[in-house]
């Protein structure tokens, strides 16, 4: 890893603005690759704080010390018609803590004066309510519950200062997970029998904000990481691979953007009143689309999703079933939906995914009730007659 690390010498560490809970492919592909762009375009001039959520991330934590940070990332697929494959070293990364071995120096962090938001992914069995006793010197176990330490913490050391507070960006796969969180650290507020004060500070100086990601992020490529390095020159155990679509949505004033400048900086990030629509359309035509195409693809002998859409009778079935019986049931503007269906088949065409049809049939009754029998009911109340593809699934 050596060319990596030299090529952090003189590098100043960035003041830290983002507190990152989660060191996984996911965050590493998607939100600290766009702080990277960002800072590239000197619209934000930050750094982020990562914290691992879980104690078993601590050894991947000390890896990552040992590389000052850094980071390979390798964009493949296919965007605009045109195959893209390049690679780029990230590091934005000023301050890497393991809150297990390093609880002070995590509460710590508090301090930080130019901290503004925390971004989480944590999977949907990060953001829960577990009971908790405060005990001194022991790290909290849960993400909520050290969330809420932390923020009585910053709350303490700067007086309940309203320029304070923080803005909470989870990016778990859970609906209105801002809020969700939010009613977490309540909990917590009170078992801990916190102060009003501190509450109040909580409710008028502190945003949580729902949010929804949708990037493909494959991570470290196994079969092919031998080969990489070779071209590249240095070994990189943090190599990460992403697909170059990327879309998050925030549901909160756009003029946030002028703190956290993503859609300034030419990223696809929406600050939007309502995430519904875009949940919507998400589960409706990429979910959706891979159900559909699940079942079917395996019977005719296909096994992944890049097969199906290139396979003259199922890429046509596809395609009709998204144009003409999936988004026209929508009660969402059609010309965004057929944008947004495009954008999709790009992804499904994408060369360097082995996304096996077998993995989608995995709770394939479930999966078909939330994904395409909604469809199936919008399509008759409109037309009056049954969606013949759908029917199919």
């Amino acid at each position: 890893m050596e060319e990596v690390v030299n090529d952090c010498k003189g590098r100043k560490p960035l003041p830290v603005k983002i507190l990152q809970i989660g060191e996984g492919n996911f965050l590493r592909g998607f939100i600290d690759w766009m702080i990277q762009e960002a800072n590239r375009q000197g619209n934000f001039n930050g750094g982020i704080a990562v914290t691992n959520p879980r104690q078993s991330g601590s050894e991947k934590m000390e890896k990552l010390k040992k590389q000052k940070g850094l980071f390979t990332l390798l964009t493949r697929g296919i965007q605009y018609g045109e195959t893209i494959e390049n690679g780029q070293i990230i590091d934005v990364f000023s301050k890497i803590i393991d809150p297990y071995r390093e609880w002070d120096e995590f509460l710590l962090l508090a301090k930080e004066p130019e901290l503004k938001f925390v971004i989480s992914n944590t999977t949907e069995a990060g953001l829960v309510y577990i009971a908790s006793d405060v005990v001194e010197n022991s790290p909290l176990e849960t993400f909520p519950a050290k969330l809420t330490h932390f923020l009585y913490k910053r709350f303490e050391i700067y007086n309940g200062d309203p320029d304070k507070g923080l803005i909470m960006l989870p990016c778990e796969l859970i609906e209105q997970n801002g809020q969700l969180l939010k009613e977490i650290v309540l909990l917590h507020c009170r078992d801990w029998n916190l102060p009003n004060e501190f509450i109040s500070w909580l409710h008028d100086h502190n945003l949580f904000l729902s949010s929804l990601v949708d990037r493909i992020v494959p991570g470290f490529p196994e079969q092919e990481a031998e080969t990489i390095f070779k071209e590249s020159g240095y070994e990189d155990p943090f190599l990460n691979v992403v697909e170059p679509y990327h879309l998050w949505v925030i549901q909160g004033d756009g003029r946030l953007d002028d703190l956290l400048p993503l859609k300034k900086s030419g990223l696809n990030v929406n600050w939007v009143d309502d995430l519904k629509p875009f949940q919507l359309r998400k589960i409706r035509i990429l979910n959706g689309s891979h159900t559909l195409m699940a079942q079917l693809g395996i019977l005719m002998g296909i096994e992944i999703v890049r097969e199906a859409v290139t396979h003259k009778e199922m890429a046509l079935f596809i395609k009709n079933t998204i144009t003409e019986e999936i988004i026209p049931s929508l009660d969402l503007d059609p010309m965004e939906s057929l944008a947004y269906g495009e954008a999709v088949w790009e992804r499904f065409l994408n060369p360097f995914l082995q996304h096996r049809l077998s993995d989608i049939s995995l709770n394939a009754c479930s999966k078909f009730q939330s994904r395409l029998l909604p469809t199936l009911k919008a399509y008759v109340i409109k037309n009056g007659r049954l969606p013949e593809n759908i029917m199919k699934a």
